[in-house]
């Protein structure tokens, strides 16, 4: 834990939970430093913001983050994939690229549909069309 001289100063604590945003960040930074840098600052500011009452409202942070980390893998996988996308999730396929991508998969996502990186996100959808025509073929030919 570093500590100020004054009662002023913020505290920064590192634990386990920073460490390992701190090595995605790191790995973001690398693909796209621009863009990712600035998102980076706003995670925190956000993060930063919701830590606190989060841990104010559970009696035990821990227990409550793993009730929302269990029930949230639930969603994805089951309504998500199963029922909705009817597609099996990127996790069976690798799971180390699943954990390392999709956060920033979701993170473009979003910046996407606020309209940033347009020239991106045309070229993503072409590249993403071209590797989806042999599987749509696919699809079809099950479906006869």
């Amino acid at each position: 834990m570093i500590e100020g001289a004054n009662t002023n100063t913020t505290v920064i604590s590192v634990s386990p939970s920073f460490l390992v945003f701190f090595m995605y960040a790191a790995l973001y930074m690398v693909l796209d430093p621009t863009l990712i840098g600035a998102s980076t600052t706003l995670y925190l500011y956000g993060l930063h913001y919701c830590v606190r009452p989060f841990c104010q409202y559970f009696k035990n942070p821990s227990q409550g983050a793993i009730v929302l980390q269990v029930l949230s893998w639930y969603m994805q996988i089951h309504p998500g994939h199963a029922v909705y996308e009817k597609r099996k999730p990127a996790l069976m396929d690798s799971f180390v690229q699943a954990f390392a991508f999709a956060p920033l998969f979701v993170w473009y996502e979003i910046l996407f549909r606020l309209g940033i990186r347009k020239e991106f996100h045309a070229h993503l959808v072409q590249v993403v069309n071209e590797k989806r025509k042999p599987w749509l073929e696919q699809q079809k030919k099950k479906a006869t």
